[in-house]
């Protein structure tokens, strides 16, 4: 599922298309080979983009990404997402990657506000919360706790208000 991210106001389409036999990012339709080189640092990278190495350091917050590389920081913006980066289409809550609900907790009819956790999901060994984007009416609930998922799936649907 793509990513959008915002720089000066304008989008950047962001996209793994490959992970095997090694990583491929589509970022606004050009393909980019990237290898990752460990770091102690969390906050830091390294990495060759098709065969150049690049180093700086990574910070992201709720609404940004500050990226420093080169001797200059880029700040990205995030389009509010739930915690887990779930994808959104609409009125649907996608999975961005498979998984398996964790737990429940919201129902069919059920008010919601932006940032309410609506199910806690695991991918990958890690948990996540999935909340809501905004203020709104749950519709459906496409799963249950212990259920599986594929990536793309849908998760949970909001009701589509009147016009």
């Amino acid at each position: 599922m793509p990513t959008t991210l915002l720089h000066d106001d304008t989008p950047i389409l962001v996209d793994i298309v490959a992970r095997v036999p090694e990583l491929a990012v589509e970022i606004d339709g050009v393909q980019h080979r990237v290898a990752a080189r460990s770091s102690a640092d969390p906050r830091a990278f390294s990495l060759l983009i098709d065969g150049a190495a690049h180093e700086g350091w990574v910070y992201r917050g709720a609404t940004e990404i500050h990226v420093r590389h080169a001797g200059r920081t880029t700040i990205f913006a995030v389009p509010q997402r739930s915690a887990a980066g779930s994808a959104r289409a609409g009125n649907d809550i996608r999975a961005d990657m498979p998984g398996v609900v964790v737990s429940v907790h919201c129902a069919a009819g059920q008010a919601v506000g932006a940032g309410e956790t609506l199910l806690t999901v695991e991918s990958m060994k890690l948990q996540a919360a999935l909340s809501a984007p905004r203020d709104a009416v749950v519709d459906r609930v496409h799963v249950v706790a212990d259920e599986a998922f594929e990536r793309g799936a849908v998760l949970l649907s909001f009701r589509i208000e009147a016009e």
